[in-house]
């Protein structure tokens, strides 16, 4: 993994730093979301930015984050970029940061919902910035690097495979016009899965075998070997080549 800085890295920041605190600056960013999934993006009209400088030794391990009862996104040090604030903007319009009962997913299916805002976050990256895509997915450079890479794989096999993308959005970003336990109960039911987001439904394993099992039953075996393959031996480049998923 290299360390220079990307040129999408330094202007970005340049970008962002001179612009975050004016009016409508947001807008922009929740344009190229919507443009990308397709999807209407509900912001907390409260939301606020804060960059916060820590000292050293802790913003080595902090780059960002999302606040959901103080309606704020924070920005560490210098340890942020693109990547970061793409992630926790997702995290902001996300149903389970703006509704109260879903919160207790948030908490106990961390990974989870972790591994789904990175996997749209890459999708945006992208679509919209390949060099800030190439340097996530290639690791070229620590701070912009992919997370939760486990799960991002999990969802770019099964949207190859099964899912389409757009149904996934639909479960995840919020829409104060939708009530999110018929589209849940709905998504289960076009895919076939028992459990999803239950609170105490185990994390990668099961959700790896709920999804294998959907899969034989919509598709067949062969399917089940191509879903195994892409998040198994192949590379992260093609499990997450978003030009192949199901949209």
């Amino acid at each position: 993994m290299i360390h220079n800085e990307p040129q999408c890295f330094r202007l970005f920041r340049t970008y962002f730093l001179v612009n975050y605190r004016r009016a409508n600056f947001l807008n922009r960013l929740v344009n190229e979301i919507e443009d990308v999934l397709k999807i209407d993006i509900y912001l907390p009209p409260e939301l606020e930015i804060e960059i916060k400088y820590l000292p050293e030794y802790y913003s080595r391990f902090f780059k960002g984050g999302y606040n959901y009862i103080e309606k704020k996104l924070y920005l560490y040090g210098n340890n942020w970029c693109r990547k970061t604030v793409l992630h926790e903007l997702l995290h902001a319009a996300s149903f389970f940061t703006n509704v109260a009962e879903l919160q207790l997913i948030q908490k106990n299916q961390e990974h989870i919902v972790e591994g789904l805002t990175e996997f749209f976050t890459g999708y945006i990256l992208f679509v919209k910035y390949k060099e800030c895509y190439d340097n996530w997915i290639n690791k070229k450079y620590v701070i912009c690097t992919i997370s939760y890479e486990k799960y991002v794989k999990l969802f770019g096999a099964i949207t190859q495979v099964l899912i389409s993308v757009r149904d996934l959005a639909k479960l995840y970003f919020y829409n104060p016009n939708l009530n999110w336990h018929k589209i849940y109960e709905e998504f289960k039911k076009r895919y076939s899965l028992r459990i999803f987001f239950e609170a105490k439904f185990p994390r990668f394993p099961n959700l790896r075998k709920e999804f294998i099992n959907a899969i034989r039953v919509k598709l067949g075996d062969d399917e089940v070997e191509r879903f195994e393959y892409l998040i198994g031996e192949a590379s992260l480049n093609e499990v997450l080549d978003y030009s192949k998923i199901i949209r």
